[in-house]
């Protein structure tokens, strides 16, 4: 019987729909130009772009970051909650 209330449960659990945040697509790098060859406008050009890469590659790091932290909390909850359950059901009486 126990055995049918874990499936039961593993079962609950992977059917609940899961809603990830979407840190959309990983930035793409912008192509830096040869320090040898550029211009002043090529490596200002270069140079915006860049800033700007690393802005959206934080706050994508940032978001996969705080996904996975919310990731890991909600599997420790359930870890914990079913621990609990399987603790109740233990104390109670035999079922059949």
């Amino acid at each position: 019987m126990k055995s049918v209330l874990a499936l039961a449960a593993l079962v609950a659990f992977a059917a609940a729909p899961a809603v990830a945040k979407d840190c959309g697509a990983r930035p793409a790098a912008p192509s830096v130009p040869s320090g040898k060859t550029a211009t002043e406008t090529d490596m200002k050009t270069a140079g915006g772009k860049v800033q700007a890469y690393t802005k959206a590659m934080n706050d994508y790091m940032k978001c996969l970051v705080d996904e996975a932290n919310s990731a890991r909390n909600e599997g420790t909850k359930v870890s914990k909650d079913y621990e609990v359950a399987v603790n109740e059901y233990n104390k109670t009486p035999a079922k059949q």
